[in-house]
């Protein structure tokens, strides 16, 4: 991972003023995808932004919603539901006419294990490590965490076991916020909208 830490040294600012969020997790079942859903639905359907989720891994969860929600006749790669423009089977081409296209933002559900991923949440303006407490998934996180402690992040933690979580605050030096809880992350409460603001930092209209 260290090798893609030279694309920090660009500005924290959006390409053609386009917000871009990646959502990285510690490992697979850490709750990335559910994140990065519930914000690019946050993004979409409460604040009005035309938005994209782009899926850099290879875990194919956009396809199986496009299998649970879709036209057969669509493209299963490229396809709106909610008003979210799922991206999935994404080249860093495609990622780039994602940017001309004058998207509001852009999302990436990242993994560690995908090279374009790891580039694209590396050129995020805002950074999101999605961490895990479970004791065999800790070394992920701390491996993780380790790997991008000189540069901005935000953590947090789905369903995060109290002690472990203070130890990697005291360890690494980050405030890990607890991932509200929410059985469709495309239907979430006015308190978990409230969470996500105050974790992008959007100001109020």
């Amino acid at each position: 991972m260290r090798k893609f830490l030279r694309y920090i040294r660009q500005k924290d600012r959006p390409v053609c003023n386009i917000l871009k969020i990646g959502v990285i997790g510690a490992g697979k079942g850490v709750g990335t995808t559910y994140l990065a859903i519930m914000i690019a639905n946050f993004c979409a359907n409460f604040r009005g932004f035309k938005t994209a989720l782009v899926e850099c891994n290879d875990n194919k969860d956009y396809i199986k919603i496009w299998n649970e929600t879709s036209n057969n006749e669509r493209n299963m790669y490229d396809f709106y539901y909610k008003n979210i423009c799922f991206v999935s089977g994404v080249t860093p081409k495609k990622i780039a006419q994602l940017e001309l296209n004058q998207y509001h933002v852009i999302i990436f559900d990242c993994s560690v294990n995908s090279e374009l991923g790891l580039m694209e949440f590396f050129r995020c303006n805002i950074r999101i490590v999605v961490c895990s407490t479970q004791l065999y998934k800790i070394g992920w996180t701390k491996k993780l965490l380790s790997d991008v402690k000189d540069i901005p992040i935000k953590a947090v933690a789905f369903c995060a076991d109290k002690k472990v979580k203070a130890k990697i605050e005291k360890d690494f030096k980050r405030v890990v916020k607890d991932i509200p809880m929410e059985c469709n992350s495309l239907c979430i409460k006015p308190e978990t909208c409230n969470w996500i603001s105050q974790l992008l930092e959007l100001q109020k209209e």
